[in-house]
């Protein structure tokens, strides 16, 4: 059996308001609600590997107890959350503040290679499995006309990396080397696999 159909006999909840990670659990035929965490997005970890499955850990503790206070957690009650950043030559790049620090952030991808990593976090009841996913992600060289019109649209907005692989962003994406879904924001096989191990 596939493990998601075991997952209809769960109450699965995706801790995110990410429309990206709803759209991909939905043509995944995955049955789910939301519940969005409000957790502030900060730690202490500089490994951007680390970094992300700690946010995602964080997520999930705080999604876990507003479920518990408010009387909505069961056994079967299986809690999904993520995060994802991008790497730049070391650098971490979170969601731009403005249009000038998502320019910065364009201007430095383009023409380059990138690390895109997310970070996955599955509760079910005491259990609990933590892991990331890393995409290498080519950017094509822009003009500065290319990126006055990617900006003008608006499209980096609460984006990591001021960017979507699957938006207005595509036409400059040479190469990718992994998971694409990872990118968008959610690793299916990843999140597959983790499945498949915490319901064993």
């Amino acid at each position: 059996m596939l493990p998601w159909e075991e997952l209809k006999r769960y109450d699965v909840v995706l801790g995110s308001a990410s429309p990206r990670r709803k759209e991909i659990l939905t043509h995944l035929g995955i049955q789910f609600r939301i519940r969005t965490s409000s957790a502030p997005e900060r730690s202490a970890q500089t490994d951007p590997a680390r970094l992300v499955e700690d946010l995602a850990r964080q997520k999930s503790d705080h999604v876990l107890d507003e479920l518990r206070d408010e009387g909505s957690l069961t056994g079967r009650t299986l809690l999904v959350t993520a995060d994802t950043v991008v790497v730049l030559n070391g650098r971490i790049l979170g969601k731009p503040s403005s249009e000038s620090v998502a320019r910065e952030m364009i201007e430095g991808l383009q023409g380059h290679t990138h690390t895109v990593l997310t970070g996955l976090c599955l509760r079910l009841g005491e259990r609990i499995r933590i892991g990331h996913e890393a995409t290498e992600v080519e950017f094509a060289p822009m003009s500065d006309e290319e990126i006055r019109d990617y900006l003008a649209s608006q499209d980096y907005r609460d984006k990591a990396g001021a960017y979507g692989i699957q938006s207005k962003a595509a036409p400059y994406i040479r190469k990718l080397y992994g998971d694409y879904y990872n990118v968008v924001g959610f690793p299916v096989r990843l999140f597959y696999e983790t499945v498949r191990e915490i319901l064993e």
